[in-house]
């Protein structure tokens, strides 16, 4: 999307007053988001490298390891694999991309299965008391936390109480630069794209399951992304004038800087 769109992102990113404040605590959240992140970094090599291809895979494997959380942007992963590398390795690279991330992800329950612990008690004749992922991944899907549509649910609460006070630039621009960005999907490819990221983490956020206030870091880089690529057409009329585009960027963080320390 260009280095001035790519810079307005980074900036809105990092200098969120829910970006400071929540990404402080060493989470795994965080930790989850680095390698997520990085893994969108290498699928987006221009180069068409192989190699890179199977290193992202590898590295959204890490990052469902650290927390499965990363699961929900799976399909938007895929569709990047699809649309990115078609040109250069056609079906090679989404087989590329995901034969390195299910063996990295596999060793989760690879390791669960090693010690006696993948299925329930009850399982196969073992009645011996004992945690099981099966039984606790199961158990997570169904945790009520309101539903979606119920506006006392915890999410609407933290977007009410929290995540609007500290920043209401970077959720509601960045939620409607998703819907814009799905809007303008059928003839841009990476709008698209970038519009089902932020989409997905939003649904994680909104699907009405048990929320915590810090959960709002998994949307924030997906929503300052989707703000980016919907600036980024604005930015390339300015190609030619690189100070202009400088310094445009340098204005909208001041502005935006304005609203969140005022």
């Amino acid at each position: 999307c260009g280095p001035a769109a790519a810079s307005l992102a980074v900036l809105l990113f990092a200098l969120s007053p829910l970006t400071v404040f929540y990404g402080r605590p060493v989470m795994l959240d965080s930790m989850m988001l680095f390698w997520l992140l990085t893994s969108l970094d290498l699928l987006l090599d221009g180069e068409g490298r192989l190699s890179r291809v199977a290193l992202s895979g590898a590295c959204f494997g890490i990052a469902l390891l650290t927390k499965e959380t990363a699961i929900f942007v799976l399909p938007a992963m895929l569709l990047l694999a699809v649309q990115e590398r078609r040109a250069h390795h056609g079906r090679f690279a989404v087989l590329g991309w995901l034969l390195p991330m299910t063996i990295v992800a596999s060793w989760y329950f690879l390791y669960a299965l090693l010690k006696g612990e993948l299925f329930p008690p009850g399982t196969f004749g073992d009645t011996r008391p004992h945690v099981s992922l099966l039984g606790t991944l199961l158990w997570q899907t169904r945790r009520d936390g309101g539903g979606m549509f119920n506006l006392h649910n915890q999410f609407w609460h933290f977007l009410r109480e929290d995540w609007l006070w500290r920043d209401a630039l970077l959720p509601l621009g960045g939620s409607a630069a998703v819907l814009a960005n799905l809007l303008l999907g059928w003839r841009n490819r990476v709008a698209l794209v970038v519009g089902l990221l932020g989409a997905l983490s939003i649904y994680y956020l909104a699907r009405g399951g048990i929320v915590f206030n810090f959960y709002i870091l998994f949307a924030l880089p997906f929503l300052a992304l989707n703000i980016g690529v919907l600036a980024a057409p604005l930015f390339a009329r300015l190609a030619r004038w690189p100070l202009a585009s400088a310094a445009l960027v340098l204005v909208l963080v001041a502005l935006a800087s304005l609203h969140w320390w005022s």
